[in-house]
């Protein structure tokens, strides 16, 4: 297992994640494989139900919010609109998902129903801005053809 790791500026030193809390219902545990193949899920089911794949895709939010375009754990984009949460600067359909906790990020992408799907992890804590790192990924994807 890789350790987590925070910056201080105000001592110019890299502290570990001194624990990993088990106890918060929320933590996941994963490689980048395992959530390439979740973010593979998305576009070619193999594990879920058809139904199921198109309610966590679509905006749940699209009623009561402008800015935010949320699925079943996924930020949902249609090419059309510019909503703020995992924007990546494009005009190309695709899902996201990131997390973090004490030490760590992650990022899962799945552009144009599964043309590419982008899955990173970083151990940097606050020292990796991962959106930034995921607009550049997908800029240097769409732009490379």
């Amino acid at each position: 297992m890789v350790e987590g790791y925070n910056y201080e500026e105000k001592t110019n030193t890299w502290k570990r994640n001194q624990f990993i809390d088990f106890t918060i219902g929320q933590r996941i545990f994963s490689t980048a494989r395992e959530l390439y193949i979740w973010g593979r899920e998305m576009s070619y089911p193999s594990l879920l139900s058809t139904k199921s794949i198109e309610l966590m895709q679509t905006n749940h939010l699209e009623n009561s919010m402008n800015d935010i375009s949320y699925g079943y754990g996924w930020a949902v984009f249609d090419g059309q609109r510019n909503y703020q949460m995992g924007n990546l600067g494009t005009d190309r359909k695709y899902i996201t998902h990131g997390g973090n906790t004490e030490g760590f990020k992650s990022m899962l992408i799945n552009l144009e129903n599964g043309e590419y799907i982008i899955t990173f992890l970083a151990n940097t804590g606050d020292q990796t801005n991962e959106l930034e790192l995921a607009r550049k990924i997908t800029s240097l994807l769409l732009h490379s053809k």
